[in-house]
């Protein structure tokens, strides 16, 4: 509860009293429509700043099932509220503070800018300095409130989805050339032709034996993903590019200070409760640091890659050449026409679900090798007799 008192009125209470609270900001939806607070809500007064994304329960963590929506509690805080805001508060600090601890500095910038906060822009952002903690990242928070209200379509713009692809729409030919390039972009050209090179025997494989794609195109996206992970060099040349300084000056003015959220290796402790690295915020002496890490990138996976020697970064390379091996061993069946195309299609299907960072994307290579093995072993179930073979 927070109080404010005009002409130097005392305030009777440190609590808000019943149905008279004139601001709630809902950083957690579940908690705000707790008994104990729409009791101090009132249609006739409250205005309401609401993260629309509701925070996972135990009951979720735990059952993977929620009782709750974020559809239903927004109901319950509109039939309860005046002035209803739901706002994308928690995707856009995710996606530009690397977690959602700005979601409250947010919905309170969105507060002041809609006029019901008491005090001033001016006396807003001098607490925040008194206070000392992050004060340049609190001020961003809040500054982004007050433009999610003021021009929603430009901030929301940062969080929304891309437009999807339709990759089986594009020509092969086309896709192919495309995702070399980005390859070439990632880790220069050697590995673009290594990749090119892989693609280009299961295409005349597949198109002699039975003048289809799909097989190709699957093969080619796997072994991509396989490739151009995104590690410590590829997280550096994405902030290098100077597109990216670009969208950030076309998306925000009179900016102070650009801090970085990171999880390096070497720096960032082990959160006990996920397992997950935990995030370090820097500050603008990073940038030129990671700008000669995108011009370095050609150390990756060398001796002298200090990043390359985890036990993530080595299992990520060992099934970028199971893949290839794969590959190949795809091409061959096809060129001897032993083996069915759906099962060289399954095949080459088992590295689908390694996505993620971390121990989530650890387990999911194990997973994916299992998969591997039972899938290889059929490979030698799925022949078609020799007679079809050579007919």
């Amino acid at each position: 509860h927070v109080r404010f008192s005009r002409f130097g009125r005392p305030i009777e209470g440190p609590r808000v009293p019943t149905a008279s609270l004139d601001v709630l900001i809902a950083s957690d939806m579940l908690v705000a429509a707790g008994a104990d607070v729409l009791a101090l809500a009132s249609p006739k007064r409250t205005a309401v700043f609401a993260d629309g994304k509701l925070q996972p329960t135990a009951e979720f963590v735990l059952r993977q099932t929620q009782s709750f929506t974020a559809d239903g509690l927004a109901t319950v805080l509109g039939e309860a509220a005046g002035d209803f805001r739901r706002l994308p508060a928690g995707e856009i600090a995710e996606r530009l503070f690397g977690d959602t601890l700005a979601v409250n500095m947010i919905l309170i910038g969105a507060a002041a800018q809609a006029g019901r906060l008491p005090i001033s822009f001016t006396a807003l952002e001098t607490a925040i300095r008194l206070n000392g903690a992050t004060v340049e990242a609190n001020l961003a928070a809040v500054a982004l409130g007050r433009a999610l209200l003021a021009d929603p379509a430009r901030v929301t713009a940062l969080v929304a989805p891309r437009p999807a692809v339709d990759v089986a729409a594009v020509p092969l030919a086309e896709r192919i050339d495309f995702l070399a390039a980005e390859l070439v972009a990632w880790g220069g050209r050697r590995i673009a032709d290594e990749w090119r090179m892989s693609i280009e025997s299961i295409r005349r494989a597949e198109h002699a034996a039975t003048g289809g794609e799909e097989i190709t195109r699957l093969a080619a996206e796997q072994l991509y993903r396989l490739t151009a992970i995104k590690d410590e060099w590829e997280v550096a040349r994405l902030h290098a590019d100077p597109a990216f300084a670009l969208r950030l000056a076309e998306t925000f003015e009179d900016v102070r200070e650009i801090r970085t959220v990171l999880a390096p290796p070497f720096l960032a402790r082990h959160d006990p409760a996920t397992g997950r690295p935990r995030k370090v915020s820097f500050g603008p002496w990073i940038r030129p640091l990671l700008g000669v890490m995108a011009w370095a990138r050609g150390l990756r996976g060398t001796l002298l890659d200090p990043f390359g020697h985890t036990a993530e970064r080595r299992e990520e390379r060992a099934l970028r050449d199971l893949y290839r091996a794969d590959v190949a061993t795809a091409a061959a069946r096809l060129a001897d026409g032993r083996t069915t195309p759906d099962a060289i299609a399954a095949f080459l299907a088992w590295p689908r679900e390694v996505r993620g960072y971390g121990p989530i994307k650890d387990a999911a290579m194990a997973a994916a090798r299992v998969r591997r093995d039972a899938l290889r072993a059929g490979l030698d179930d799925a022949t078609v007799s020799p007679r079809r073979a050579a007919g």
